[in-house]
């Protein structure tokens, strides 16, 4: 592994990549302690911070904490690593296997991942760059829900931004039983009234062709 050391100056001209802005950032105790740690013993080799097209793929905290602190940090890129899967695959399992993610943002985490619109066709080479993911690939990757995957990308693409806000930050869970509609709740609705409509016609032609009445004798 080719490890390269950055100074504070270099470190401040990092940006984030796009796949690590799907991930919310470290904060409250997590960020406490491993600020604590850092400030103790400095970044070692032993986990260093994993760039790609020369942007922070992973670990934006020790960048973060580096910077504020003014001390030097090894890192890597991703090409060097040697992994066989994707930049994504590899975000996923250093951001999502720490514990430190409730299962509301985890939810949110894979409605932001699941970039496939519904219907698209999965044999056909992606437009932009970076591979298509279904919400159905993105929940197994989370180890959440599909439908709540779902409910999650509603949020993002109908929700007010304190919603999302809230939704995303994990400080309530994506919302389940939301004012919000489900996006095929009105689908559901519809045909649960075109049924109901059909019973109570089938009802009412029942109870007509039953109502057979003995005509009183003639006077």
């Amino acid at each position: 592994m080719n490890l390269t050391i950055l100074n504070a100056g270099e470190l401040d001209e990092l940006k984030s990549h796009s796949i690590a802005d799907l991930f919310p950032p470290l904060t409250g105790d997590g960020f406490l302690q491993l600020h604590a740690e850092i400030a103790r013993h400095g970044i070692t080799s032993t986990k260093v911070v994993t760039l790609l097209e020369g942007m922070i793929l992973s670990d934006r905290a020790r960048i973060g904490i580096a910077r504020q602190l003014r001390i030097p940090c090894p890192v890597v890129n991703f090409e060097d690593l040697g992994y066989a899967g994707t930049p994504l695959d590899y975000a996923i399992g250093e951001n999502c296997y720490r514990g430190h993610y409730t299962i509301g943002q985890r939810i949110m985490i894979a409605a932001r991942i699941a970039n496939m619109r519904q219907g698209e066709r999965t044999d056909l080479q992606p437009s932009a760059p970076g591979p298509k993911v279904s919400q159905e690939q993105a929940a197994q990757a989370l180890g959440v829900g599909t439908r709540s995957v779902t409910r999650g990308r509603y949020i993002l693409d109908h929700g007010t931004p304190e919603e999302i806000e809230a939704a995303v930050e994990g400080k309530e869970p994506p919302p389940v039983g939301s004012t919000h509609p489900s996006p095929d709740r009105g689908r559901r609705r519809s045909a649960r009234t075109r049924g109901q409509r059909r019973s109570r016609g089938r009802a009412v032609r029942g109870r007509v062709g039953n109502d057979r009445r003995i005509p009183a004798p003639a006077r």
